[in-house]
């Protein structure tokens, strides 16, 4: 990722940005993920859930894919590339999904803005975080790391506060929204070796792809193994 920097100036008032959309706090991280927490104790933290390091020009998610994320990571965005000069940036993921609307959005955004996406060492991306990381102009993966994981399951709506699997004989407009969003992230082939895995399974159900598979199906595009 490339990071710019005029002068000491243009720092300052970077950090004056930040402080004013953020409070910044010690890293809360969900108890189920798998994540590098001495990673995120040398990020910032920007709201619960999102971080960042302008070194890098990467955002971090971590936890549950709330509502208000897109809205977090688009002001983010803006602060990090007029402040701080960044224009290649990173998404780096770590979560067990969320709403699938929001991160269809999220995805919309990430992949307008040519976002690179990753996903945390040791860590995952799974359910509706898995349609933010195809979302990446590049998605990198380690085709030696048999931990890091992307996961994929039937999606699932809360609705009247209980989660229920999204049945497309049922719900039509949303099946085509859906496999319009994988063909417009992934291609072709890759779209529907997408779509067959994830309807595969329930929607409590996971099947999870390593590093090696994600390249083979294309899922992933850029390798990055030691």
């Amino acid at each position: 990722m490339k990071f710019y920097t005029s002068n000491l100036f243009g720092q300052l008032s970077l950090l004056i940005c930040l402080i004013l959309v953020a409070c910044t706090s010690t890293p809360i991280v969900s108890k189920d993920l798998i994540v590098q927490h001495d990673l995120l104790d040398r990020k910032n933290k920007f709201s619960e859930g999102v971080y960042y390091d302008v070194a890098l020009c990467q955002i971090i998610l971590v936890g549950e894919i709330g509502n208000d994320f897109s809205a977090k990571i688009q002001r983010l965005d803006g602060v990090m590339r007029k402040s701080g000069g960044c224009v290649e940036m990173e998404l780096l993921l770590a979560s067990r999904g969320g709403n699938v609307f929001p991160a269809m959005v999220i995805g919309g955004f990430i992949r307008e803005n040519k976002y690179t996406t990753s996903i945390m060492s040791g860590s995952e991306s799974t359910s509706s975080c898995g349609l933010i990381y195809i979302a990446g102009s590049i998605r990198m993966v380690n085709s030696n790391d048999n931990v890091t994981r992307l996961g994929l399951h039937k999606p699932s709506v809360v609705r009247q506060g209980f989660r229920e699997c999204i049945e497309y004989d049922q719900d039509i407009s949303f099946k085509e929204k859906y496999k319009k969003y994988l063909v417009e992230m992934l291609g072709g082939s890759s779209a529907e070796k997408y779509y067959k895995i994830s309807n595969g399974s329930s929607c409590t159900n996971v099947t999870y792809m390593y590093g090696k598979d994600l390249l083979t199906s294309e899922i992933a595009n850029k390798d990055v193994r030691h």
